[in-house]
């Protein structure tokens, strides 16, 4: 094998990679090799799909043979991978008493997490699952005895879009298990441009810069950087008059980074910066800096329990399936029968989205130093081809109590939407749309944001305008 370069990486945040057991931290791999090469292999693809699509190529399958070369796949046959991971811990830190109730306190993430789960139970999960400061080296090697520059220097610059974009573990799409790298170093018999792409790295490490506009301006290098090794390699035959068919580093448009210093809101560390970012994507958040709205209530555009009917809710992810149980019945007989009338099953279930898979937010949110939050957003066609959102509100619109068949309160309203994604355009369509109210008053919203493409809009004009982020790309 021979050495191909070394990143010096330090955690900025909390960071929890997990065992086979996911609540218990590894004490022997603290960072787990098939997490960072999955991290690394996402951004890759991204790398390869954003300059494949700005010049006309089948982005989707070029970020799979090219990714698959560097990093081995099954698609198009099977092979191995071309790098391979040597991670380093050299130290790191339990959380202490204070910060492990801070988090349970004031990070959403952490209450999904420990739900269903006591006071004591929730603590221990924090204590055993996350570590703190903690610094390692991650060395690339090749398996090819001869240099093949163009994929060992993308795994380079992948390796450092992933250390500085993305994170690690749990939550990283929120903050959690972000990194900072402190040092690049070059391997042993590499070729001369992977010796030039090493030095261009170093001289725009960010490490703990202070300055925004350094920041932005070492943040843009990179991306240039790493869209530059891939553009010696593919031609221009044309363009797309489409959206990616997934997650790319497109040269306008279809992807977005901003950086704010959070400091302007009077944040004194991380971890309240921390506790801010996730409360950006809750509706409704209390104790908002400057009294700020968050980015779901822009998306939902209303409150309260129609929230869920905005599409602009579903561009933050998809959640996992999560029924309620023993619902049905407490429907009074008046909306029963209009269930019946609109041909909807007796023994329907309630309160979850029904999707082929689970979709992964577009935004991702970390940390590129203490002070200095970043926020990549990715416009892509990768959606389900159908939504179905079937909600039965369990709330009485007089007295605002759950229901209680004793007292005469039962579920007071229905509504049943269903969406389907049209690839062509890349709108989320309502396909059918069922509603019964009986008291009726609820009036009922239309919401400002109707397609995918207006809640990525909306979401950059919100870090811009907003939140006042500074524009990295495009």
């Amino acid at each position: 094998m021979r050495k191909i370069a070394a990143f010096t990486i330090r955690s900025i945040t909390p960071v929890s990679i997990g065992w086979y057991e996911p609540q218990i931290y590894d004490d022997v791999a603290m960072l787990r090799i098939p997490s960072i090469r999955g991290a690394v292999r996402w951004w890759t693809r991204a790398l390869v799909a954003g300059v494949t699509f700005d010049n006309g190529l089948d982005e989707k399958d070029y970020a799979e043979r090219v990714t698959n070369a560097v990093f081995g796949g099954i698609q198009n046959g099977s092979r191995s991978s071309l790098i391979a991971l040597r991670v380093t811990v050299n130290s790191l830190q339990e959380l202490t008493d204070q910060e492990v109730n801070y988090l349970l306190r004031n990070i959403p993430r952490l209450a999904l997490l420990t739900m269903g789960m006591n006071q004591g139970e929730s603590i221990e999960f924090v204590r055993n699952a996350f570590r703190k400061n903690i610094q390692a080296v991650v060395e690339l090697y090749s398996l090819s005895k001869e240099p093949k520059e163009f994929y060992e220097n993308l795994a380079i610059v992948s390796t450092m879009l992933a250390f500085t974009l993305g994170g690690l573990g749990k939550g990283s799409r929120r903050g959690l298990g972000a990194f900072a790298v402190e040092n690049i170093t070059m391997g042993d018999k590499i070729a001369n441009s992977t010796q030039e792409l090493v030095d261009q790295l170093s001289q725009n490490l960010i490490r703990d810069q202070t300055d925004i506009n350094v920041a932005l301006g070492r943040l843009r290098a990179l991306i240039n950087i790493s869209r530059r090794i891939l553009a010696q390699q593919f031609s221009r035959r044309g363009f797309h008059n489409r959206i990616p068919e997934i997650h790319a580093i497109t040269k306008e448009r279809y992807f977005n980074l901003f950086i704010k210093d959070v400091r302007q809101f009077n944040i004194r560390n991380s971890l309240e910066a921390l506790s801010f970012i996730q409360k950006i994507f809750l509706r409704n958040p209390r104790n908002m800096p400057r009294n700020l709205d968050s980015l779901s209530n822009r998306l939902q555009d209303t409150s309260g329990l129609h929230a869920a009917r905005a599409i602009g809710s579903y561009f933050e992810g998809l959640p996992r399936l999560a029924t309620r149980k023993n619902v049905y019945r407490l429907v009074d007989r008046r909306l029963r029968n209009c269930l019946s009338r609109n041909n909807i099953a007796r023994d329907i279930d309630t309160g979850y989205i029904i999707s082929e898979e689970r979709r992964a937010s577009p935004i991702i949110a970390t940390f590129i130093t203490n002070n200095i939050v970043a926020f990549s957003m990715f416009l892509s066609n990768d959606w389900p081809d159908k939504i179905e959102w079937i909600s039965l509100h369990m709330i009485h619109s007089k007295t605002k109590r759950p229901p209680a068949p004793r007292r005469g309160i039962f579920a007071d309203e229905f509504l049943l939407r269903e969406f389907e994604l049209d690839l062509r355009t890349g709108n989320l369509l309502q396909k059918r749309s069922v509603q019964c109210t009986l008291t009726g008053r609820v009036p009922m919203t239309t919401p400002k944001v109707r397609t995918i493409m207006d809640a990525y809009k909306t979401s950059c004009d919100y870090f811009f305008r907003v939140l006042r982020c500074q524009r990295v790309w495009p």
